[in-house]
């Protein structure tokens, strides 16, 4: 049975309220199985992101990097050449309106 640390972290992991997870896990003791709850697309998108980063190779390669950064880094790898050129280019363009 997990504590309720751990229920606590699923919860935000699948981004399911923590209300829930505790029922389950109350009905879990009673031998009573739910199926696990459907992960949200935006819990799976962070899941992905987390394994990403926590890739040996990739946390020596970001070690420096804020986590913003690394947010936009993780996202630039996954488009094509053609959008990485243009978001170069608006990313010029809002570098020079600010130096104005």
């Amino acid at each position: 049975m997990p504590n309720s640390e751990t229920l606590y972290k699923l919860a935000g992991l699948y981004n399911v309220p923590i209300d829930d997870f505790m029922h389950l896990a109350i009905e879990l003791d009673k031998n009573v199985y739910y199926d696990a709850p459907v992960p949200s697309p935006s819990s799976l998108e962070l899941a992905e992101r987390l394994e990403y980063f926590n890739n040996p190779s990739n946390k020596k390669k970001y070690l420096y990097n804020t986590n913003l950064e690394k947010e936009l880094l993780y996202y630039f790898e996954r488009i094509s050449d053609d959008d990485k050129r243009e978001i170069i280019e608006f990313t010029k363009i809002k570098a020079r309106k600010k130096q104005m």
